[in-house]
């Protein structure tokens, strides 16, 4: 069945707000974003844009939403295209250090010092199920595949590991000082950083 025009209509303009109040979280932060911002970047009225959300909280969980699913996405793609743990590693290390960049990271933190506790709980489990749900999988591939080792013989688990090594690329994420590299240049370093994180994971330093 064909959907009509107003429909599409309203699911571009539904998108379009998504996008435009991304921009707006990073650049600017939650507290200094307003709805009315929100609709001018999209040349929309407030009224519009209400039509779509209840209100700025409710626009920006769907937009950590949307960062969240694509990010699982990509990571899905991941285990798909690429068989081994280490190939795995370094594309999912090189992924984050390309897209999660500081102003991403702010919406993150601010979830965590702006939202009320049931959100944080609703984007929890988003995360739980985009971010870390699929590295859980890659590694316990890796155990039936007998590439490593059971996470039993360490005294770990796969989430245990897979936390740590978000943890780890969290830690190699480009500061602001990178920015004035070019994008080559930067390519470069994220392209070292997830080779080192790869051997520093699975072989340590020896």
């Amino acid at each position: 069945m064909k959907r009509d025009h107003k429909e599409l209509q309203s699911q571009d303009t539904h998108h379009l707000i998504i996008k435009a109040a991304t921009t707006l979280f990073m650049e600017l932060g939650y507290r200094a974003v307003s709805t009315r911002k929100i609709a001018a970047a999209c040349g929309i009225t407030q009224p519009a844009l209400y039509h779509h959300f209840q209100n700025k909280q409710e626009i920006y969980i769907e937009v950590l939403k949307a960062s969240i699913l694509q990010t699982e996405n990509y990571l899905n793609k991941i285990a798909t295209d690429y068989p081994d743990i280490k190939q795995r590693i370094y594309h999912l290390s090189y992924y984050f250090m390309q897209n999660y960049e500081e102003d991403l990271m702010q919406m993150f933190h601010d979830l965590h010092h702006e939202m009320p506790e049931d959100v944080k709980k609703i984007i929890n489990s988003h995360w739980q199920k985009g971010f870390l749900a699929p590295i859980i999988r890659m590694f316990e591939d890796a155990v039936a595949n007998k590439e490593i080792g059971s996470f039993e013989k360490i005294d770990s688990s796969s989430f245990e590991v897979s936390y740590l090594l978000l943890n780890m690329i969290k830690s190699a994420l480009l500061p602001e000082y990178m920015k004035r590299f070019t994008e080559t240049e930067q390519k470069a370093i994220i392209e070292k950083k997830a080779k080192l994180i790869v051997q520093l994971f699975l072989n340590g330093i020896a």
